[in-house]
């Protein structure tokens, strides 16, 4: 999504729609849907930074040990290495 809205925007998209389907619990669709609007209204967004506040304000004292987990479940559900500023090392998972 990071990726994704900014470039939507550059080739002149200026309508979305998401659609996810609903399990009744919140899991990672709350940062999804923080994260969506937020780019939407200003693709350019430093997205790390968002992040980060979006962290630091939800979580409080656990925010690093969240971070890390959303990012560890990014990189498992993306399969796309190349993809990330970071390196797998940095975000905990190691390769063989």
């Amino acid at each position: 999504m990071a990726y994704d809205i900014p470039l939507y925007y550059q080739y002149g998209a200026r309508h979305c729609h998401y659609t996810y389907v609903y399990t009744g619990l919140p899991g990672t669709k709350r940062i999804k849907n923080y994260l969506f609007a937020k780019l939407l209204w200003h693709p350019q967004t430093d997205v790390e930074s968002l992040l980060n506040e979006y962290y630091r304000n939800f979580y409080g004292e656990a925010a690093e040990q969240m971070a890390l987990l959303y990012n560890r479940l990014e990189f498992a559900m993306s399969g796309v290495e190349k993809k990330f500023r970071k390196t797998g090392r940095e975000l905990g998972v190691e390769f063989k």
